[in-house]
């Protein structure tokens, strides 16, 4: 994968514009939460849809997203008569001095730069910062990951690479704001390689294997997190259990689909949780195809949950169709370490082989439907790309996995150039 407009480059100075980011309903493995706007009463990103990836904030509305791997697009960036010569001189939109170098204004009016980063060349640097490992649970990997009350909460997995692979109950709590990690409360059933979403009042996780040695072990059902514990939820009409599947929240309901059966077998069942209910509503795929190999990502655009394979799920219609992928859209299938601030979704991407400590950003704009210019930035060594992803705040957070040697311990958070 390395044609079109995925060209590496190594952050690119963007051009002056104005944020506006409105307010549409939007949405993991895994969350999204706020992007950071310096001025008061800006409005705030929609309404978390999901992935693997999931909080946000501290509150537990749904007005804000609060899972980061899908959501509707926003409204995009309006044209800015932003000063760029650095007088200080104030532009239309209130902003002072230049783009250039304001870290107050990055790349783009009221884009901010987060935990100490400073701007240069329109840009928030570094990119990349580790992240505390003081505190943080055990590491492992085949976990997932969330964003939620403003946090990055991760849970379940497996200890060890080889050998018996028991699932786990524990996890853990990263405050992006202290740089600490707390303890999270234990699951009623332990699990590896489930999938998760938030809906910002609370996290959904689903399925995954109760040893990941053994891919018969197939056993986990859905338990919901209220911030306090986890509750078993029994609601009749689940989908038959799976692992290594993406999911998403759609803004009122979590949305799994495909992933890897008991033994080993795949599927092409799908489900909607609508936790109102409670109830569950089928979503199987019918077409040809539909039985992908585990791992493969998905996002919700507008009324759709589009699948990387080249499917879609109308949400209203509740049918699927094909969906013709984007330019230059990499031609392997995307496993579930991707996070989602509402309007990109930005992909770990291993640079050598399937799972590497290299990493680079693949970045998708549901504006344009378009690959933006990959990041190369530095991240933090010993990162793996596996690390399950998740937005919080105003930055992708990370942390462990296992490239076959071992679980690493290591986490990092980065913050992407101001959207265009």
């Amino acid at each position: 994968m390395r044609e079109g407009r995925r060209t590496s480059v190594k952050r690119t100075a963007v051009v002056c514009v104005a944020v506006t980011l409105a307010g549409s309903a939007c949405s993991a493995i895994v969350g999204v939460g706020d992007i950071t706007f310096t001025d008061a009463g800006r409005d705030a990103m929609s309404a978390g849809r999901d992935s693997m990836t999931f909080g946000d904030g501290g509150t537990a509305d749904t007005e804000k997203m609060k899972d980061g791997h899908s959501s509707a697009a926003d409204t995009g960036l309006e044209a800015s008569t932003a000063d760029t010569s650095g007088d200080g001189a104030q532009d239309a939109n209130g902003c002072k001095g230049s783009f250039v170098s304001d870290s107050n204004n990055c790349g783009a009016c009221g884009y901010a730069c987060v935990n100490g980063r400073t701007c240069v060349s329109s840009l928030c640097t570094p990119a990349w910062q580790p992240i505390a490992t003081t505190g943080a649970p055990a590491a492992r990997s085949r976990h997932a990951a969330v964003g939620f009350s403003g946090n990055y909460v991760t849970f379940g997995g497996a200890l060890t690479p080889t050998g018996a692979r028991a699932g786990l109950a524990t996890g853990g709590s990263y405050d992006p704001t202290s740089d600490t990690w707390s303890t999270l409360p234990d699951l009623n059933q332990a699990r590896c390689a489930h999938s998760a979403v938030s809906s910002g009042a609370s996290i959904y996780t689903f399925g995954g294997l109760s040893d990941c040695s053994n891919g018969f072990d197939v056993g986990p059902g859905l338990e919901v997190f209220d911030g306090t514990a986890w509750t078993a939820n029994t609601t009749p009409g689940a989908p038959v259990l799976r692992y290594d599947f993406p999911a998403a929240w759609t803004g009122t309901q979590m949305f799994v689909f495909g992933g890897g059966g008991s033994g080993f077998s795949t599927t092409p069942t799908g489900a909607l949780f609508n936790p109102a209910g409670p109830e569950w509503t089928e979503a199987d795929c019918p077409l040809t195809g539909c039985a992908f190999s585990t791992n493969l990502a998905l996002f919700v655009d507008g009324n759709f949950v589009r699948v990387w394979g080249g499917f879609a799920y109308d949400l209203t219609q509740q049918t699927w169709s094909p969906w013709t992928l984007p330019a230059n859209t990499p031609t392997s299938e995307f496993a579930q370490t991707y996070a989602d601030d509402g309007r990109r979704i930005f992909f770990l991407n291993s640079t050598t082989g399937s799972c590497s400590q290299s990493i680079e950003i693949l970045i998708y704009d549901r504006n344009s439907s378009s690959w933006l210019a990959t990041d190369t930035s530095t991240a933090p060594a010993g990162l793996v790309s596996t690390a399950p992803a998740a937005w919080v705040g105003s930055e992708l957070i990370a942390w462990s996995g296992d490239c076959g040697s071992g679980p690493s311990t290591t986490g990092g958070r980065y913050q992407p150039p101001a959207p265009l």
